[in-house]
């Protein structure tokens, strides 16, 4: 082992503390192929592959633990294994990508890397590189990419070898000098200003807190040539890019669906200020909270020019960790969660295919997890003059359908900005044919219903005639109509046993579950209120709602018991209702107690901004 141990740099630190929320996940690793469209000698590959490991450091890194504290050094390791396969189809590739972007990495003094060489029955073949994020961001894999394209021709030609590239080690150094610079006091002073407050999470549509299933899929999108011309051509006639129009695109229809003025998309920096440090291997890039403010008044143009103003102070500051944000943050305002939920990246290294002497091309192979609930990738690399727009949704939040319906909706935006000059109030999310599915047809839901019964009455009555059924799934969990009727009488009971009667309000804190609409239904069994509070609320404003609806029984996760000053709670999970009668409730309600709920909720809803400063 080499004597030099380092810190982890800030980008690093990022990814090591994801790492200690989704460990044994594949969430932090990056995963590509370089095809070259002609035959390829296998032995000289693998020898490509080790002379590229050698010329740059950050792919040697290795990470300890000394004192608790993660720390790297760079290993002189100079021989590793290189698997290779003979495949018979393009199929058969995709397969073995697929199973080599989805594996994961042993963190501690392991290799952070790994290379599979293949080749088809035409000859042709290539390499597939699996790297982590620690040692490796996007702009680095199209350092990977090229560097074994070079050495490989060079190699194949029998040219001199390229030179060794800069190391990692000197923006280590660089960045602990930046710590202790005015650049440094200065870039906190902004982001401290940018985030006095803390604005609502900006997301596609409303889910429970439970991140921890990542599993992903990707959806492809592309933006053909004359649409793409015609963005250019406005964001040049604007003194703007491409990347702040589709930018300010995607603000406005988040803003829209959130019913928010405040909108905050994580976007990633390249962190490189320099051309040694566009030259090096290793992990640069810093992720940071875009925060745009909407006024609906004024124009998509002058909303662009703002746009583009925010995107370079942002630039100006986007050497400022993240992380130490975030910590601020987290401990002035009492919140846990992230400060985004959706990230937008422009990815546009071009690869050098046009002046090579070999015929080769690159892709990414998904890695099958994302962190965020959508990660959303603009692609402009390959000269073409077309966008490709990569989709990355987490399943247990979005289906297929749901992302081609938002990428359609931002198709529509976008040509109506193009149009014309438009106000941003004007602008429509939706097109007219999809208007007039919502609006009518899928509305014309016209049915009769018995007016003189309870939503918990009309489910009992559907427990008895379908008791079997599957009423609800949530996370792989299921329960017939029987089942959940049956324990949503137990939790009523128990509520009665709280001394919860008709028209007492309820709380219920928590995430979403199976749990909670138990606990909803119980509620209306009782002809209850039943009172709504999101977990993602300061604590400020927990308390302010808790004063204000005086609820007899707080129904709350065990994980947010602690915001809880009610000393009468029921926790979730449930547990031990078993000595309750699961037998229907004796009804002492009628229809108007539903009308009454409703009101209170929309009351608290109504209220939800004003509640709180924050």
């Amino acid at each position: 082992m080499s004597n030099n141990v380092y810190f982890l740099t800030n980008p690093q630190k990022s990814i090591w503390l994801s790492e200690q929320t989704y460990q044994d996940m594949n969430v932090n690793t990056i995963c590509g192929t370089i095809f070259f469209k002609e035959k390829v000698d296998i032995n000289l590959l693998k020898k490509t592959i080790k002379m590229f490991v050698k010329k740059n450091d950050a792919m040697r890194t290795r990470i300890i633990v000394e004192d608790g504290e993660p720390r790297q050094f760079i290993s002189d390791i100079d021989s590793f294994e290189i698997e290779t396969f003979e495949l018979d189809t393009i199929q058969e590739l995709n397969k073995l990508e697929k199973k080599v972007a989805e594996s994961s990495f042993n963190l501690l003094d392991s290799n952070l890397f790994e290379f599979k060489v293949f080749k088809l029955k035409d000859g042709t073949g290539g390499i597939i590189g699996h790297l982590h994020h620690l040692i490796s961001d996007a702009w680095s894999f199209g350092i990977l990419s090229k560097g074994l394209k070079d050495i490989y021709e060079k190699l194949l030609l029998k040219k001199d070898l390229p030179k060794d590239n800069p190391s990692y080690i000197e923006y280590i150094q660089k960045e602990q000098e930046y710590f202790s610079s005015d650049k440094f006091i200065k870039d906190k002073e902004y982001w401290d200003n940018e985030y006095k407050e803390v604005p609502e999470l900006t997301a596609l549509k409303q889910y429970g807190n439970n991140n921890d299933d990542l599993r992903a899929k990707r959806y492809k999108a592309e933006l053909n040539l004359n649409l793409c011309e015609a963005i250019n051509k406005y964001a040049r006639d604007n003194k703007t890019s491409a990347y702040s129009f589709l930018m300010s695109i995607y603000s406005i229809y988040l803003a829209r669906v959130s019913n928010i003025d405040n909108v905050v998309i994580g976007t990633p920096f390249l962190n490189r200020s320099n051309f040694k440090e566009k030259n090096t291997m290793g992990m640069f890039v810093n992720t940071l909270p875009n925060k745009l403010n909407i006024d609906w008044n004024i124009n998509f143009s002058e909303f662009i020019k703002y746009t583009t103003e925010q995107q370079r102070s942002m630039f100006r500051h986007s050497k400022y960790p993240y992380d130490k944000l975030l910590e601020k943050i987290r401990k002035e305002h009492s919140i846990k969660r992230n400060l985004y939920d959706i990230a937008i990246s422009y990815q546009n290294a071009r690869n050098d295919s046009q002046d090579s002497d070999i015929n080769y091309y690159t892709y990414w192979n998904f890695s099958g997890s994302v962190p965020e609930s959508m990660q959303i990738h603009v692609y402009d690399m390959d000269n073409t003059g077309v966008l490709q727009i990569f989709y990355d949704y987490q399943t247990c939040k979005f289906s297929e359908k749901e992302v081609k319906e938002f990428h359609n909706r931002i198709l529509h935006i976008i040509n109506q900005v193009l149009e014309k000059e438009i106000s941003l109030k004007d602008i429509e999310i939706v097109s007219n044919e999809e208007k007039q599915k919502l609006l009518y047809d899928f509305n014309n839901t016209k049915t009769e219903y018995p007016r003189d019964k309870t939503i918990s009455q009309i489910f009992e009555e559907q427990a008895k005639l379908k008791p079997n059924k599957p009423a609800i799934e949530f996370e792989n969990k299921k329960l017939t109509y029987k089942e959940f009727n049956e324990k949503a009488n137990q939790l009523a009971r128990h509520l009665q046993e709280k001394g919860v009667n008709s028209q007492d309000k309820v709380v219920i804190l928590g995430d979403k579950s199976i749990d909670m609409y138990i606990s909803i239904m119980a509620i209306l069994k009782l002809g209850a209120l039943y009172v709504p509070v999101d977990n993602e609320y300061p604590e400020e404003r927990i308390k302010i709602i808790l004063q204000d609806c005086k609820p007899k029984v707080v129904i709350v996760d065990e994980k947010y018991a602690d915001l809880v000053k009610n000393e009468n709670i029921c926790t979730l999970p449930l547990h031990n209702l078993d000595k309750y009668e699961c037998t229907n409730l004796k009804n002492t309600i009628n229809s108007r107690t539903r009308c009454i709920y409703n009101i209170y909720f929309w009351i608290n809803r109504k209220t939800k901004r004003s509640n709180c400063s924050s």
